[in-house]
């Protein structure tokens, strides 16, 4: 893996905080009242991962050209849960996981971005409400140029 394979990243992260969580993890989801995970109508918290493209560094330009730039990518981990305080509990055990953690030899330490925040989310009558903390991330990738 080298230049810009995002993907092998977005990978080894996706399956470190798989490995690391004591909560489901899914990829890509919008949580809303029809997706949101319930077990006999019971909420169980779990946490959903967005990954973004990469995006162009501009303090990062290389001689060799846009294909030897520096690149970062930015992701979002959002914490579901029954609560406020339970999706804000699970989105500080993934800044502790996520922060500093470097995935692979291509990318650079995971450090956090701007954005963020909690929300609940109404659902319908039949289903409970729900709450979301959202924070997000990025990591520097194209270190290994091909």
């Amino acid at each position: 893996m080298s230049g810009l394979d995002t993907y092998t990243t977005q990978k080894a992260t996706f399956d470190y905080l798989t490995a690391n969580l004591d909560f489901d993890v899914v990829d890509t989801e919008v949580p809303d009242a029809d997706s949101v995970r319930l077990v006999s109508g019971v909420l169980v918290p779990y946490v959903v991962v967005r990954f973004g493209d990469a995006l162009a560094n501009g303090q990062q330009m290389s001689f060799g050209g846009p294909v030897h730039d520096g690149y970062y990518s930015p992701m979002q981990v959002i914490s579901v849960a029954r609560s406020g305080l339970e999706a804000l509990e699970l989105g500080t055990k993934v800044n502790k996981l996520l922060i500093g953690y470097t995935p692979d030899a291509n990318s650079g330490p995971i450090t956090k971005d701007f954005g963020g925040g909690s929300m609940a989310i109404k659902a319908p009558n039949s289903k409970p409400s729900f709450f979301v903390a959202i924070t997000a991330f990025r990591f520097l990738t194209n270190m290994q140029t091909p």
